[in-house]
């Protein structure tokens, strides 16, 4: 039996990510940097965890997600959590 790869999705994570893109369903791929821009506003920062969730949430690898936050230069604001 496989196991998941990546970072897990804590239920914790999937619960902020909803109460953060609350009106914003469906979820949209194209959409992404708006939902980081929401995140770090809400976060000050991009938790790794919501980063986890929100990819889960848009059916995205966790490389696409984290990916778009290196290619736009503000890896700086991530966080572990």
């Amino acid at each position: 039996v496989g196991q998941g790869k990546g970072r897990q999705v804590a239920p914790e994570a999937e619960r902020t990510i909803r109460e953060l893109l609350v009106g914003q369903t469906p979820l949209r791929r194209d959409r992404l940097i708006e939902y980081l821009h929401a995140i770090q506003d809400a976060e000050g920062c991009l938790p790794n965890a919501l980063l986890a969730a929100l990819a889960d949430a848009l059916k995205l690898s966790q490389v696409e997600v984290f990916g778009k936050i290196a290619g736009t230069g503000a890896a700086a604001a991530m966080r572990n959590a």
